[in-house]
């Protein structure tokens, strides 16, 4: 129950290899150290001294550029579980925002007021991602930051301001957080579910919005969430909310999950191709989906903005 901090520094000569896998994004999860090929160049220099036996390490982009790495490290062997990986992506990616916030100050009197208030803050983040940790998160964060690129992709062919960017890419990183209140053998069921099973996984919405909700920095971001299985007809949930009733960031967010999901792999079907779900996309626009953000979303596709997988 208690945390020890401390300060490492790497170097391009000694380290190239580590740190090359963090700059391409890379969450290093080693159960074992001395069975990670990744970490050859830090046992002798570093993880032998300080007994080091199992790591997660995190990137922290700042400005797309690795900026520093969060290092969760273990005395024993630990075995690494999917909480674990939450934990330190959310937290490392809590960090980078905070940073980048940080940079668009000049001003250090406003500065220290910035910081001072982030300080405030920073225990009911921690709250949170300890609710998180307490469930069983069977979901990847794969999908999360796909989301989330998406989604601010889309915001930015829109036009949005960057704050609102920002404020999707948070949403599109949390926007499944519901999702721990769902029975993990529903989550990761190989074959279609059942209209019952389907009816327990519709909670998650409600579920992102109630643990979010109670996080002043996130209010924005928990309407946001509970909202984006809404659809214009009414036909979405939780509360069958229709057109304008759907606030935008919302219609955004639906588009980006939807076109994910229907890009990537399930235990039940392979990955649609590109032209299938921008045609489905296509057809559903007016109906499902708001016309401008299905445009939008189409235009990011076709210039090649897709996400890193």
């Amino acid at each position: 129950n208690a945390y020890e901090t401390s300060k490492v520094t790497f170097n391009e000569k000694e380290h190239y290899r580590y740190l090359n896998f963090l700059k391409q994004g890379i969450q290093i999860c080693a159960p074992d150290v001395m069975q990670d090929n990744r970490l050859i160049e830090l046992y002798d220099t570093y993880l032998k001294d300080e007994e080091i036996k199992a790591v997660i390490d995190t990137p922290i982009f700042v400005e797309d550029k690795l900026w520093g790495v969060l290092k969760c490290e273990y005395k024993q062997k630990h075995d690494i579980d999917r909480q674990d990986e939450w934990f330190n992506h959310i937290l490392a990616f809590y960090i980078a925002n905070l940073m980048e916030s940080a940079r668009t100050i000049e001003a250090n009197e406003e500065v220290k007021k910035y910081l001072k208030k982030l300080e405030e803050n920073f225990d009911e983040v921690i709250s949170l991602l300890s609710r998180i940790v307490e469930e069983r998160d069977p979901y990847t964060a794969g999908h999360q930051r796909k989301v989330a690129l998406i989604a601010s992709a889309i915001a930015r062919e829109l036009g949005l301001s960057e704050d609102e960017q920002r404020k999707l890419y948070i949403a599109g990183m949390l926007h499944d957080i519901g999702k721990l209140y769902v029975p993990p053998e529903i989550l990761t069921k190989p074959s279609r579910l059942t209209p019952i099973e389907f009816e327990i996984v519709k909670v998650h919405p409600d579920k992102g919005y109630e643990t979010l909700i109670t996080l002043e920095s996130l209010k924005e971001i928990a309407e946001i969430v509970r909202q984006h299985h809404e659809r214009l007809d009414g036909s979405g949930y939780p509360k069958g909310l229709k057109n304008n009733q759907i606030i935008k960031e919302a219609r955004i967010l639906a588009v980006a999950d939807v076109a994910e999901a229907m890009l990537a792999r399930r235990p039940y079907r392979p990955p649609i191709p590109i032209e299938e779900v921008l045609k489905y996309l296509d057809e559903n626009k007016g109906k499902l989906f708001d016309p401008e953000v299905v445009e939008a979303c189409k235009k990011v596709f076709s210039l090649g903005m897709l996400p890193q997988s």
